[in-house]
């Protein structure tokens, strides 16, 4: 999961791209936001991350390659909000 947040908050498509590819993300899961193990309500869906790190070029690449929808909620927001 870690991995999978790291790749999507640095902007690394080519290297997202591999990982899932390789099984290694599950880009429709939640990610941890720390290095340690932290409680559910503290992880992300791919779109939150690329959202709240600045990477549009990534959150238009997770949108348009694997479908994921912005307009979804999580918790009482959407990613848009």
């Amino acid at each position: 999961e870690y991995l999978g947040h790291a790749a999507i908050r640095s902007g690394q498509i080519e290297f997202l791209d591999f990982a899932i590819a390789k099984g290694w993300i599950n880009i429709k899961g939640v990610f941890y936001t720390q290095h340690k193990p932290v409680a559910d309500e503290d992880k992300l869906p791919a779109l939150f991350v690329a959202a709240s790190h600045g990477q549009l070029k990534m959150f238009d690449h997770l949108v348009e390659k694997y479908g994921l929808d912005p307009h979804l909620r999580f918790k009482e927001d959407t990613v848009l909000h």
